[in-house]
């Protein structure tokens, strides 16, 4: 279950165990990211707050990118969506920033 951003260019999607378990948030790009360093700072603005997440970059060896936070600062922030109808959200891959929007109404229609 995903909703694409605003502008097409990112898709922000459950992170689920082989169990379909809920254990986070995942972002995927369109463009990888210049950056080496294999974590990735995630701002998120909803309705109801500010939530701030550290996520991973698995190594993913080709053109797109995916930066996936789990636990309990992900948990935070899915019951935030769970109430809000949008959702802007700042990646920080070491310095080179990435801005998203999505609409969050579209998480009830999967």
């Amino acid at each position: 279950m995903g909703v694409a951003s605003s502008d097409k260019n990112a898709l922000m999607f459950l992170g689920m165990d082989r169990d379909v378990n809920l254990k986070g948030i995942c972002f995927a790009m369109t463009k990888q990211s210049s950056s080496i360093v294999p974590l990735v700072d995630i701002t998120a603005t909803t309705d109801n707050g500010r939530f701030t997440m550290h996520g991973l970059r698995p190594n993913v060896s080709d053109s797109k990118e995916v930066a996936c936070s789990f636990g309990s600062e992900a948990g935070d922030f899915l019951t935030g969506i769970s109430k809000s109808t949008a959702v802007n959200v700042k990646l920080d891959f070491n310095g080179e920033i990435r801005n998203y929007s999505f609409d969050t109404t579209e998480f009830g229609k999967c």
